[in-house]
């Protein structure tokens, strides 16, 4: 028997704010709320935290949110700045914030009280009271978890599966992939993996070529490199950006019914060398169109929708024979 596991995304808080774990909530948290947030802080180092604005804000929850130097770093800069301004006329407030420095309580019962560093030039603290603070900060997937010993643990916890001592011999041929959740798309591609695994066919992989979508609610739909990322990695001249605007119609027509709204684009790419580093859409059915842009590639990806929201799947592979 073999298996296809699903990396678990730790989410985590900021080391260096104090208080952080102590009061405040993590991403996991904030999908598993049991009462109303209230007056929220987001403190964001990656687009998921503009995803939990938005749900707020669509709420009507008052909403305050830091944007960390990390955010900048990673995110496309065109790109935000079209999402934040959707939310700033949905109510959501940008602080002109670095971090949070600290977050604490004075006794039960009482709001949270946020110590933030702002300003540009000259830096200076700025105390806010709020019902909920939350942080998005994520580690990067732990594969050491999937030693022997934890797989087996793992496996037998989920889906009550014992593992023989034979069958510890094919744990060698374990495959670690991505979180799918539960679209077609992702048994589509769970089989396509299943079918390497089994040698019945080898096609061309490229794992890190999945892309990933937010509702913040517009909907941005994402893989590869932003400009800003491939700035910093390979310089400004090494790389070119084509962006502009289209009707969705023109990828999607015959394939979906929906309106012929218009969507934005930006691709990042090396035409020197035939690369694309990075494809970008923001718009109605992002999710859709950016994979009828990668199964026209030639590249023979294997794609699948990805919802940040949906955490430690294991997709289990039924009738696969060896």
């Amino acid at each position: 028997m073999k298996f296809i596991s699903a990396v678990e995304i730790h989410y985590t808080f900021p080391k260096h704010t104090a208080g952080a774990r102590q009061f405040g909530i993590n991403f996991d948290d904030f999908y598993r709320l049991s009462s109303s947030p209230g007056k929220t802080l987001v403190v964001s180092d990656s687009p998921l935290g503009l995803q939990c604005a938005g749900i707020l804000a669509s709420f009507h929850f008052p909403v305050d949110m830091v944007l960390t130097s990390h955010f900048f770093q990673e995110t496309d800069k065109d790109i935000m700045d079209k999402i934040m301004k959707n939310l700033k006329e949905k109510g959501v407030n940008f602080l002109d914030c670095k971090m949070v420095l600290s977050v604490s309580k004075k006794k039960a019962g009482d709001r949270l009280v946020a110590l933030l560093a702002a300003g540009h030039h000259k830096l200076k603290r700025m105390v806010e009271e709020y019902d909920t603070v939350l942080f998005t900060s994520k580690e990067h997937p732990d594969f050491d978890i999937f030693s022997t010993t934890a797989l087996k643990r793992e496996m037998e916890r989920l889906n009550g599966i014992e593992i023989s001592s034979e069958e510890k011999e094919f744990l060698k041929d374990v495959v670690v992939i991505p979180d799918m959740g539960d679209k077609a798309s992702s048994e589509k591609v769970g089989r396509d993996v299943a079918n390497s695994l089994f040698h019945r066919e080898q096609p061309q992989k490229a794992q890190k070529i999945i892309p990933n979508i937010l509702y913040t609610p517009i909907e941005y739909a994402y893989y590869g490199a932003s400009e800003n990322m491939a700035k910093k990695r390979i310089g400004s001249e090494c790389f070119q950006v084509y962006s502009g605007y289209f009707h969705i119609q023109e990828i999607l027509m015959g394939t979906v019914e929906t309106e012929d709204t218009i969507c934005f684009i930006k691709i990042v790419c090396m035409p020197k060398h035939d690369l694309v580093l990075g494809v970008h859409v923001l718009g109605d059915k992002a999710d859709l169109i950016i994979n009828k842009i990668l199964e026209n590639s030639t590249e023979k990806i294997s794609i699948t929708n990805l919802h940040p929201a949906i955490h430690n799947r294991f997709i289990e592979l039924l009738d696969m024979g060896e």
